[in-house]
């Protein structure tokens, strides 16, 4: 089946370009402080293995101040499948 698709490998992102991405995307699409932002951002990357840009939108989501996201993680950890660094 992968000789219908056209395959690319994309190197992940550095954690320069990460932050830069998900800051503005929370900032202006999703309406964030840029302090709960860039807090969202950070945890992202240093506890979710891999990190990814999704992960953060669904934080932002749910996620008004940075205790939310303190306890969000928390929580995610605890009982998500997702897998922490």
């Amino acid at each position: 089946m992968l000789s219908r698709l056209y395959v690319l490998e994309i190197p992940p992102y550095t954690f320069d370009q990460f932050h830069n991405i998900t800051t503005t995307l929370l900032t202006t699409k999703y309406g964030k402080s840029s302090e709960v932002a860039e807090i969202i951002s950070n945890k992202v990357w240093k506890y979710l293995e891999p990190a990814t840009i999704r992960d953060c939108v669904r934080f932002a989501k749910l996620c008004h101040s940075i205790e939310d996201v303190d306890w969000l993680i928390e929580v995610d950890k605890k009982y998500s499948k997702n897998k922490y660094a």
